[in-house]
């Protein structure tokens, strides 16, 4: 296929362009390759039987298809700033995923990253050094990590301590996706901060006629915190070899007022060997199986850091033995207190001398003013509401607080007592010490005698503790759990956002690192041990996601545009192997984001929508923005299902053995080619006319010829798609995936009828089904060289597209029948550049590229 761009000296001058605008504007130049030339022998294939090759080759090909880096000089932080995103992690858990799915090792492939900084401080990652072999949990390459901010100034490349080189909290290992092996899976934080209260009231003789009154006050104040970390084998069956589970949290906390500031630092480490994992065991129906508590491994560590201590307004600390504050002016407001907690964790596990599992994260990082969640903006309403921790003043005279008042009123009042308060059950002449009995007496300090149950009595106190105490536990939590088990090295990948909302076992549904609060707790409000819960959420399964509104989200349920039909729990991956021999099994490769394998179907995530009162409201992009955890718009869209389109393109031009020059064009034009194409293709049709979640799959199996009528429907879809790009070729290989003929519309699936619902796209089609058209056609395709010409310099600059390791020789011509020789190039990263004036020449030019044999 020949196609071609003219390009006149009047076009230059004039500074017009077709199909684009002005000269500094891209123009899109489509350059046949040429169809008669030798066979070339090809370039070499990255080799799997050396993983550390493979995966830099792949990983540096994806970086730089996406970003203006390789694996050589990823950006960490720049500025002190942490600028490792979730983007460059899914593309480097892609290419580990590769390497291992291009083996047939039982324990995956493990890649350490290796730091440097340059000249201004920033940090990078220069490389990743395999992890072949470890001695234990005290291994040097198990090292504690270090913070980004403490290597600031660090020099060498890479950075080394007296260990070798370090570790970064917050940067993963990258571990190849192998089926059966136990993982970290959630880590979670409870801060309770208790505050209590007392009020003292005081007068000056026991003439209440006479007697002068003061109030004094004291608030008690406890701080503690339960750390968990949690690890799971998610699978059936148990793990059949001895594993060492290994996990340390470093955790800093402090606490602050306008005068001082309390810290304190704590490091909880824990070594815990299994000689056998039991596993998940399934219990129940698909999708709402239970797992069976004995597959987690739950691990948590309680704090104190501060007893309840009375706080000293004089002093600004906390006394050990608490005293009552006479203060002046009279009951000021507890001052501003806030609460910082930091985490640091390590974790892995490991199988003998191999490393199956590893995790260093800098999150979660708690903040909090304590005074805003523990007050009360409220008044005495009309329900008789008596807020005992209302900062209100109690009248413009006055700074004493609303609250204090009402707990003045209530300790006289016992019916209009709120929840959440105790009384003092001090002995009182009557007897009795209930909150009738107390209130009365405490009612009597202010009269000469008082009557209770028909006697009378005197209180003879100069001082006496006002009856009712409020105490008020003020709280926030974070719950950072796995919705994929195969997706856990990144906080984003546990959705560790302040605000997130997390659902715990008892199905108290939180956001993370918000502070509420609730009065007089006997326990922290949640508990730690969460067994798996709202986060994890295969297909069909009800969680987290279904907590959203409907303008929030698109469903996810069964959205096989968001991941992959048909797998229940981590059981149902069917990784492939010896990936090189077939690369067709491409789609089937786990993709590093949740639940979702290499995406060769059609459906745009980021462009669906939902349908409310006949208005349309796109909820694509926050989907997967909540789905992936991934809380930064721009980064999260480069991780999105689509965008493995452009990538099928650039992994096939690395993997693929084939000669270029003997695969087919995928902007060919004629029907019959594209039929002929389809000839030997395999492909699966669901036959059971009725599922349910409990039938067997069953599908037939069908060897595609050229001839037939589905051939014809799949080649017809292709041309239509391409003649609705307005003459825009497709630039990558990748582009065919846009074809829903191929995959979710194919003519060989059976999607059922309306009498029978979602029953076949919920039960009775899997991803394999959807996608083995496209998966065995893009190995027999190849892009043409896309070509683009801009202004650079004062003189124009041609751009090619290409394959790397192949010769490109750039012709010219003026008559379409001549053609001479400009420039020959090899492709780096896929492009190759050549400069040229067209306002040198005097007619009306062409450009064509042509692949010329490797010699």
């Amino acid at each position: 296929m020949d196609d071609f761009i003219i390009i006149t000296p009047e076009m230059w001058q004039a500074n017009s362009w077709p199909g684009g605008s002005g000269r500094a504007g891209l123009l899109a130049v489509l350059l046949g390759l040429a169809a008669a030339i030798l066979p070339a022998s090809g370039r070499s294939v990255p080799d799997p039987g050396n993983p550390p090759a493979f995966f830099t080759t792949v990983a540096d090909k994806l970086l730089r298809g996406t970003f203006p880096f390789g694996i050589t000089n990823i950006p960490v932080s720049s500025n002190g700033v942490c600028v490792y995103t979730p983007a460059v992690q899914r593309l480097l858990q892609l290419s580990a995923n590769l390497c291992d799915a291009a083996n047939t090792n039982v324990l995956p492939s493990v890649f350490r990253p290796l730091f440097a900084n340059d000249a201004s401080g920033n940090l990078f990652i220069t490389g990743y050094a395999p992890v072949t072999y470890v001695s234990g949990a005290t291994d040097s390459q198990l090292s504690a990590p270090y913070t980004m901010a403490r290597l600031a100034g660090a020099t060498g490349s890479p950075i080394a301590d007296a260990s070798g080189p370090v570790n970064v909290y917050g940067v993963p290992w990258i571990i190849g996706v192998k089926k059966g092996l136990p993982n970290f899976n959630q880590f979670s934080l409870l801060n309770a901060v208790q505050v209590t209260r007392k009020l003292e009231v005081v007068r000056s003789s026991t003439d209440p006629a006479t007697a002068a009154y003061a109030t004094n006050q004291m608030y008690l104040i406890g701080i503690s915190n339960i750390v968990g970390v949690q690890f799971w084998n998610s699978y059936s069956n148990a793990y059949p070899r001895p594993v060492t589970i290994y996990a340390s949290d470093v955790v800093s906390e402090t606490l602050t007022n306008s005068h001082n500031r309390w810290t304190l630092n704590t490091n909880f480490t824990a070594t815990y060997t299994l000689n056998l994992w039991p596993g998940a065991a399934w219990s129940g129906t698909k999708p709402n199986q239970v797992a069976s508590p004995a597959s987690f491994v739950n691990l948590s560590w309680p704090i104190l850091f501060q007893s309840p201590l009375a706080y000293n307004f004089n002093t600004a600390q906390f006394d050990v033995n608490p005293v009552w504050q006479t203060t002046s002016p009279p009951l000021p407001p507890l001052p501003q207190l806030g609460l910082l907690v930091t985490n640091y964790l390590q974790a892995f596990i490991l199988d003998g001398s191999n490393v199956i599992d590893y995790v260093q994260l800098s999150e979660p990082v708690s903040i909090g003013s304590l005074n805003q969640t523990l007050a009360d903006f409220n008044y005495p309403d009309s329900t008789g509401v008596y807020y005992q921790w209302s900062t209100n003043s109690y009248s413009s005279s006055t700074a004493i607080p609303f609250g204090v008042v009402n707990q003045l009123w209530v300790s006289e009042h016992p019916s209009s007592a709120p929840a959440g308060g105790l009384w003092t059950a001090a002995p009182t002449p009557m007897g009795v010490s209930t909150p009738d009995a107390e209130a009365a007496y405490f009612n009597g300090f202010y009269v000469p005698s008082f009557q209770y149950v028909g006697k009378i009595y005197v209180n003879v106190q100069l001082a006496m503790q006002a009856p009712y105490t409020p105490s008020r536990t003020v709280y926030s939590s974070f719950l950072l759990q796995a919705n994929d088990p195969l997706v856990h090295y990144l906080a984003s990948d546990l959705n560790s956002q302040v605000g997130a909302w997390a659902i715990w076992a008892d199905s108290t549904k939180l956001q993370n690192g918000v502070w509420y609060h609730v009065d007089y707790p006997s326990t922290l409000p949640v508990s730690p041990s969460t067994p798996v819960g709202g986060r994890y959420q295969p297909w069909l399964r009800t969680g987290l996601m279904n907590v959203f509104a409907s303008l929030t989200v698109v469903p996810v349920s069964n959205n096989y545009a968001c991941r992959d039909s048909l797998i229940y729990s981590s059981d149902d991956w069917n990784f492939p192997t010896n990936l090189m021999s077939s690369l067709a099994g491409l789609g089937q490769v786990h993709r590093g984001t949740p639940w979702q394998t290499f995406y060769l179907k059609d459906a745009n995530l980021l462009k669906s929508y939902v349908v409310v009162g006949g208005t349309k409201f796109y909820a694509g992009t926050n989907t997967w923005m909540l789905w992936t955890g991934n809380a930064d718009p721009n980064d999260a869209v480069l991780t999105a299902p689509v965008n493995d389109w452009p990538l099928a393109g650039l992994l096939l031009s690395v993997l693929n053995p084939n000669d270029p020059t003997q695969l087919f064009s995928v902007n060919e034009a004629s029907l019959a080619d594209w039929e002929n194409l389809m000839n030997g293709v395999v492909a699966y049709s669901n036959s059971l006319p009725i599922v349910v979640p409990t039938t067997p799959l069953q599908f037939d199996t069908y060897l595609m010829a050229s001839n037939s009528p589905q051939a014809a429907v799949m080649a017809t879809a292709i041309l239509q798609n391409q003649a609705g790009r307005n003459g825009v070729p497709f630039a990558s290989i990748g582009d065919l995936l846009a074809v829903s003929a191929l995959t979710f519309q194919s003519p060989f699936l059976n999607l059922g009828s309306s009498a029978f619902g979602q029953q076949q796209t919920n039960y009775g089609i899997t991803d394999l089904a959807y996608e083995a058209v496209p998966a065995q056609l893009l190995p027999r395709l190849r892009a043409d060289s896309i070509g683009a010409l801009a202004l650079a310099s004062g003189a124009g600059r041609l751009s090619f597209s290409g394959t790397d390791g192949y010769v490109y020789a750039v012709q010219t011509s003026t008559n379409l029948t001549d053609w001479t020789d400009l420039a020959t190039n090899q492709p780096v990263q896929g492009i190759f550049n050549v400069p040229f004036n067209p306002s040198a020449n005097s007619a009306a030019t062409y450009f064509r590229t042509r692949l010329l044999p490797d010699e």
